[in-house]
Parts: structure tokens; sequence; C-alpha cells
């Protein structure tokens, strides 16, 4: 136990204390129940990733051959909580700066997430914009069970949908004005499909924006470590040229590329941002 305290204590997540050790101020944070990551999901989210990368990714069947509490795990510790005021605000903060997405929020819209997970940021979206109404499509069912828990916990069952389907099955036609299609969740194969049921389910002259993994001038841990995590699960980091091409063939117009501040344990680093002719 004294060694694994040092060993804490190197890394900066523990700190010497008259009784012992005690959570350094960063650390102490996550515990609080709006913490952007809180530490439990954030060591479980962790702790599931590296088991998965220890046996092989997708060699060992890829992210949906894991059990349902890892991927709800990972799922949840990639992004922000939606029950944490400063996690929202961030996603509020990147709406507020794109025009296309957030004053058509702010009006009221509807929106559409393909592959929304856990809800991290459609329900962070809808709770900061209190007339965006929003659905979310995903085909692993532990995901949506724990996406709708989350929306009855936070009240917005009335405004947020969450379908459990393939994306490429959509069969909408020109129902939403936005969507986010998190492609870094989506493996080379599904891809097209994916993107043209987007096209025909958005209005025209909707917009939809995407992370993005951005090209690395030279290799960092972090951003080598999250490449390497989407490529075990089939998926390609798209060069911004790439993911243009992509977009093109499915009848989009790339309209704007933009990198974010890097967060280690956040799987996204930029966003991109397609318009429907």
């Amino acid at each position: 136990m004294r060694a694994l305290c040092r060993a804490l204590e190197a890394h900066g997540v523990v700190v010497a204390a008259d009784a012992g050790y005690a959570l350094t101020a960063s650390f102490a944070a996550m515990l609080a129940s709006d913490a952007q990551q809180p530490l439990d999901g954030l060591l479980a989210g962790v702790d599931a990733r590296v088991r998965h990368l220890a046996l092989g990714g997708s060699a060992g069947g890829g992210f949906s051959a894991l059990p349902s509490a890892d991927r709800v795990a990972i799922a949840g510790a990639l992004g922000l909580s939606p029950f944490s005021r400063e996690g929202r605000a961030i996603f509020a903060r990147v709406g507020a700066s794109i025009p296309a997405l957030g004053d058509r929020w702010s009006a009221g819209a509807d929106h559409l997430e393909l592959g929304c997970g856990v809800g991290n940021a459609l329900l962070s979206f809808a709770l900061e914009f209190p007339r965006l109404r929003a659905v979310g499509v995903e085909i692993d069912a532990a995901l949506v069970a724990e996406a709708r828990r989350r929306a009855g916990v936070l009240g917005l069952e009335d405004r947020v949908r969450v379908r459990h389907l393939d994306a490429a099955q959509l069969d909408d036609q020109e129902c939403f004005d936005t969507a986010q299609w998190s492609q870094l969740f989506f493996p080379t194969a599904s891809r097209r499909a994916v993107l043209l049921a987007l096209r025909r389910a958005l209005r025209p002259g909707g917009v939809v924006v995407m992370p993005t993994l951005p090209d690395e001038p030279a290799p960092t841990p972090a951003g080598s470590l999250k490449r390497l995590l989407i490529a075990s699960w089939g998926v390609p980091a798209q060069t911004e040229s790439a993911l243009r091409e992509e977009l093109q063939d499915a009848g989009f117009e790339l309209i704007e590329a933009r990198a974010l501040p890097p967060r280690p344990l956040i799987l996204t680093e930029g966003l991109a941002l397609a318009r429907r002719p």
C-alpha cells in the first residue's frame, strides 16, 4: 500500500498529509456530484479501455464484443458528463461558437445525433438550449438504456428521444435542421451508408457537425493512444482531405474544420462542419 501511494504521489494523484495521503485538488474535484468527469466513471472507463487494448482491440472481437458494462464505461468516460454544469457549459460554448448551430438551437430546431452513445453531447446540448428538440440514434442496446436513464434523471424525456437503431437503417426524410455524426465510432464498412441516411434525414441547408482527430505534426502520448483506440474499433482517423472527399461523395459540402484545445482524456481534438446543399 505504501508503494502504491508513493507511485500515485509521483504521478500527481495524491499528496502526503498528516494522516497519510489525500487526493490532490484536481483529483478531489472529480469526486463532486457535478464533476466534468466523475472519478469513478473515469477509472472504470480507463480500466475497460486498457483491457480492450490488451485483448488486441478489434482482433479480440472489437468494441461490440466487450461486456455491456465495459461499453457503457468507455462511452461515458470519453466525453464530458451532462450532469456537470461546467461540462455542459463547454458544450454550449462550442455550439454558440458555430452560428449555423447555435442560432438555430436557440430559436428552436430539430437535432439528430448518429452514434449518441450514453448521451454526453446530446443531453448537454438539450439542457443548454431549452428550445432544442433532439433525437439520438445508437446501435448498442446497453448504451441506449443508459442514455434513456440519464434523459429521465435530467428531466429531458419530453424533448429528447433515443432510438435503438443501426444508423444506416435510418429512414427519416428531411426531418432535421442540424445533426451530429459521431464519426470517430463508425467503422469503415458502415460509413457511406450512414452518411447517405444522414443526408436524407436532413432538410436542405441542414448542417452536420462531427468530432475529428486532426493530423498530429508529432505524436503525443495522449494523441497516439486515442488513435490506437479508434483503430482497434476499425475506425479510420481521417485527414481533413480524406474526410472532405468522404463527405462530398455522399452529397455534403465541408465548410469548416477547426482544432480544439486537446484534453488527454477526451477523445475529440477538433470539429468539422458540413452542409447538405
